[in-house]
């Protein structure tokens, strides 16, 4: 499987704090990269909004979107869901986003399928036990 070089650039970032209390953090990037057998880069103007809380320290991700721009205007490509344990700041969360809109715009699947996968309950088989009454032997 080819894998064409993509290269995302950050033009510019502004950042707000919402009415609810949550942020939002945009991400204006160019992006470059060239399909198999294509003479030259495809270019495109890609923004990422990260929607988030913070509590003390903790960054917490809410949500992450992902739009391109064309002749009409912003055009809407994908939602991202953040995983907890692994979004732990904007920066790995921003990680995602680009990992994310590389396979959408090149076609290559993710090595691992994590924008499906559901936290899984933690299951523990329980033991098969038998319980035992005793009389009480007092007189």
């Amino acid at each position: 499987m080819h894998d064409p070089e993509f290269k995302i650039n950050l033009l510019y970032e502004q950042k707000r704090q919402g009415e609810s209390g949550e942020y939002i953090h945009t991400f204006v990037n160019s992006a470059s990269y060239i399909y198999p057998e294509a003479l030259h880069p495809t270019v495109a103007r890609l923004r990422f909004t990260v929607i988030y809380e913070s509590i003390g320290a903790r960054f917490l991700p809410l949500i992450g979107l992902i739009e391109k721009w064309s002749s009409d205007g912003w055009v809407f490509i994908d939602e991202v869901y953040p995983k907890s344990d692994k979004c732990n700041s904007i920066d790995k969360f921003l990680e995602r986003i680009y990992e994310i809109t590389k396979s959408f715009l090149t076609g290559i699947a993710l090595e691992t399928p994590q924008d499906t996968e559901e936290e899984e309950e933690e299951h523990v088989e329980q033991p098969n036990l038998r319980v035992i009454k005793f009389k009480n032997n007092e007189e």
